[in-house]
């Protein structure tokens, strides 16, 4: 009754158009990024990587220059590329790597929605990127992340 109440609240208060604009804009973040992760996939898979299942992919919503601090699993031997990418109100996401060490390995910074970076680290351990929205045009933006490896 309570969840009824609110949302007939929130109809009344922003108007019928601009709430269901909302609750589809939510909705629509996630499955957005799933599908950017999945289309992005294929010049990856090119090359000869493979998305990791030893890294499950990154869902996050985010506000303009906060971030995200992800951790990934990286084994000596093998190439890795982190991938970023972001819903249809974000036209620019970056990211910065660091290895086990907590080294800065590289960063995508350039004005893209759908950045990598690429590690090749000397010795098993935990690696982190870090995400973060330079441009939302929303009041927060749904980023994600997969990683992909290679053997060397």
């Amino acid at each position: 009754m309570r969840a009824w109440l609110a949302g007939l609240t929130a109809l009344c208060a922003l108007g019928p158009g601009e709430a269901l604009a909302q609750k589809v804009q939510a909705q629509d973040g996630p499955a957005q990024v799933r599908g950017y992760l999945t289309s992005e996939a294929t010049k990856h898979i090119d090359e000869g990587y493979r998305a990791d299942p030893a890294n499950p992919d990154l869902i996050r919503d985010l506000t303009t220059e906060s971030a995200v601090i992800w951790t990934i699993n990286l084994r000596r031997g093998t190439t890795y590329r982190v991938m970023a990418v972001c819903d249809n109100h974000c036209t620019d996401v970056d990211m910065d790597l660091y290895d086990q060490d907590g080294r800065f390995v590289g960063a995508d910074v350039t004005t893209t929605d759908k950045p990598f970076v690429e590690i090749a680290p000397q010795a098993d351990g935990v690696g982190y990127a870090r995400i973060w929205l330079a441009t939302c045009e929303a009041e927060t933006c749904t980023v994600g992340g997969r990683v992909y490896r290679k053997s060397r």
